[in-house]
């Protein structure tokens, strides 16, 4: 693996680590133990242990007692700089969804203004909870309202969203997410079980086309623990 020979043991480790997770390991099976890194590095289980609560404190990974250690839900569709993968890694065996709602309705006005519809326009709109190692997340997406017929929701179930919407002909080209924390009201309460007030992290998401349009807008609120907010934007790779 490349790097492992520089720097301390601990980088060392968190390096291997995210090597692994850009790989697509942690996500349905566990990542390596703690005393199986630390005898490839040839150190202490505390140095191995430190490297693995660096990642957890930042939010990369989750620890499962009895378990393992498994990349966070919090990076459900999380998109690389470098263009727009396949995500039915993310999906297939490692998440449970459920589709709580699907239909076409009328495009809310800020849904509207951002799709750059006029008003009253159609929209599909899709609810749905998701559980990725333990951690739920209440997503509700708005699409072209041609999706709702070429998309059915058993499918959205067992598959990426993402890759569904690039087989129906809708391909994701560039996109901007943000993320920030409030406190649960009553709907998060009660769809992501816990006492109100809790804090809620929440991304809000916009998805365009090659042509600038805005295809896939919606938000995702997860249990949260901390108040912060930052940016991040994506580029698919042109083709040459």
């Amino acid at each position: 693996m490349s790097g492992e020979k520089a720097g301390p043991a601990y980088q060392r480790i968190e390096r291997h680590l995210r090597e692994l997770i850009q790989s697509g390991a942690g996500r349905t099976e566990p990542l390596p133990a703690e005393p199986d890194v630390a005898a490839r590095f040839n150190v202490s289980r505390m140095t191995a242990r430190h490297a693995y609560q660096r990642l957890v404190n930042e939010g990369v990974i989750i620890r499962k007692r009895g378990v393992g250690s498994f990349v966070s839900g919090h990076f459900l569709e999380r998109l690389p700089v470098s263009g727009v993968p396949d995500f039915s890694g993310w999906t297939e065996g490692g998440t449970n969804s459920v589709v709580e709602s699907y239909g076409v309705v009328s495009a809310p006005a800020a849904v509207a203004r951002l799709m750059k519809l006029k008003k009253g326009e159609k929209v599909t709109r899709l609810q749905r909870t998701r559980s990725v190692n333990g951690v739920i997340g209440l997503d509700v997406r708005y699409m072209p309202a041609s999706i709702h017929d070429q998309v059915p929701p058993a499918e959205i179930e067992r598959k990426s969203l993402l890759v569904l919407l690039r087989n129906a002909g809708l391909h994701i080209a560039s996109g901007e997410l943000e993320v920030d924390a409030h406190s649960a009201g009553p709907d998060d309460a009660e769809k992501l079980g816990v006492p109100l007030g809790h804090p809620i992290l929440q991304r809000r998401l916009v998805y365009r086309d090659a042509q600038g349009r805005a295809v896939l807008v919606g938000t995702s609120r997860y249990p949260g623990g901390q108040s912060y907010t930052f940016g991040f934007q994506f580029q698919a790779a042109r083709s040459s």
